[in-house]
């Protein structure tokens, strides 16, 4: 596999980053987020992302900006920007379908 990228393949879509009252969101609000967004996520799995953490009394908090730009970024890497989508997944909002 190469790390080029097709310029003739389709282009991943970006994910709309939300504007919020607050910077900072929970684990699950994270995983609420980009799921809304249109990136299928689990809070769990955001554990093993290497994002910027803050601590807010026993939880961990990450930066909506922050957030949304590495999930873009696995966007962007993906089998979907070289071309290949894969089979039954679809990329962007639940609504883009309509």
């Amino acid at each position: 596999m190469t790390d080029t990228i097709d310029p003739s393949a389709p282009v991943a879509p970006k994910l709309p980053i939300p504007k919020l009252d607050f910077p900072l969101v929970t684990r699950r609000e994270a995983a609420d987020l980009l799921t809304q967004a249109g990136y299928p996520i689990v809070h769990r799995t955001l554990e093993q992302w290497n994002l910027p953490r803050f601590r807010i009394g026993q939880r961990v908090a990450y930066r909506v900006e922050d957030l949304f730009a590495a999930a873009q970024q696995r966007i962007d890497k993906s089998c979907y920007a070289y071309g290949d989508p894969v089979p039954g997944v679809r990329l962007g909002p639940p609504d883009a379908a309509a």
